[in-house]
């Protein structure tokens, strides 16, 4: 018997060069890649590509039984409606 599942994940980034090292080190683990290679997959550590870092990460994560089917990283907009109303008439 075969089922296809959704897990979703909501992550708060709160270190974003330790995110960016362990990225890093996932991609040296599993390639023979230079520092440009990696600072052009998941940017520097100074400036990290987020969402990169996190597909790197995503791609590398194995449940026992299971094979990856997809996998998607959506951005999450978490300001509140009052911190969008306060842009939207600073911009007017």
């Amino acid at each position: 018997m075969s089922s296809s599942l959704r897990l979703c994940l909501t992550l708060n980034v709160q270190d974003p060069e330790l995110l960016w090292h362990r990225a890093a080190m996932t991609i040296l683990s599993t390639t023979e890649s230079t520092a440009g290679d990696i600072e052009s997959l998941i940017g520097s550590a100074d400036d990290p590509d987020l969402e990169a870092c996190l597909m790197q990460l995503g791609a590398s994560i194995e449940f026992a039984g299971c094979q990856s089917a997809d996998q998607e990283l959506i951005g999450v907009d978490l300001r509140t409606a009052s911190d969008r109303e306060f842009e939207v008439a600073a911009a007017a």
